[in-house]
């Protein structure tokens, strides 16, 4: 599929990945693969919105929250 795509795509993938089943070794691996980069920023992207979600419910007052 990704040759057929055209030669700006890249491959993506929110891992994990099956190999031979989902996507291939070479695809996975390969050249025009963004996975690893990808992986790689998904960890401080979930922090970030862990950390703004937290914060944000100290910062305001939810009265159906407040527990009175």
């Amino acid at each position: 599929m990704l040759d057929r795509a055209g030669p700006n795509a890249v491959a993506l993938h929110c891992l994990p990945a099956e190999r031979g089943a989902e996507i291939t070794s070479e695809v996975l691996d390969g050249p025009r693969s963004l996975v690893w980069r990808q992986a790689a920023n998904r960890l401080p992207t979930a922090q970030a919105v862990l950390h703004t979600l937290l914060t944000t419910g100290r910062q305001t007052q939810n009265p159906g929250l407040s527990g009175d």
